[in-house]
């Protein structure tokens, strides 16, 4: 259950389905989120995952009409430069089909505990060993 006046989400709690608005407060909103950012980020990439879901399942491509507003709005969202190409977004379609599946895996920097003040703001401090192990690892 959450219930935050800065981003405007009031979700029962349990399983949802969202509308546009709803979905836009919930990866927004990190007031109420006891892990703040972080809790943040994990719900960015859970919803981003839950799209990719529904994007790539065969109900989606029996009936593909039902998804063209969906996919016209991320058409739409998608900044490219002008060396992008076909390539890029069939390199772009099939990471999220592997996300849908399941494969692959969604991370973010490792980060130590505790309250951290950079110029009188919050701050994350990263675990910088843990964080220079996972940029290595990254092809």
């Amino acid at each position: 259950r959450y219930q935050d006046a800065n981003s405007g989400l009031n979700v029962k709690k349990g399983c949802q389905r969202m509308d546009g608005q709803d979905a836009l407060a919930y990866v927004r909103m990190r007031y109420a989120d006891p892990r703040g950012d972080l809790g943040r980020v994990e719900r960015q990439q859970e919803f981003i995952s839950a799209v990719a879901k529904r994007a790539m399942s065969p109900f989606t491509w029996l009936l593909p009409w039902r998804a063209f507003g969906a996919a016209s709005a991320a058409g739409n969202s998608l900044t490219v430069d002008k060396n992008t190409g076909i390539v890029d977004d069939a390199r772009l379609a099939l990471a999220m089909g592997m996300i849908s599946m399941g494969v692959g895996e969604a991370t973010t920097v490792p980060t130590v505990d505790g309250s951290y003040y950079v110029a009188g703001q919050d701050a994350v401090k990263w675990d910088t060993p843990a964080a220079l192990e996972l940029f290595n690892s990254i092809d």
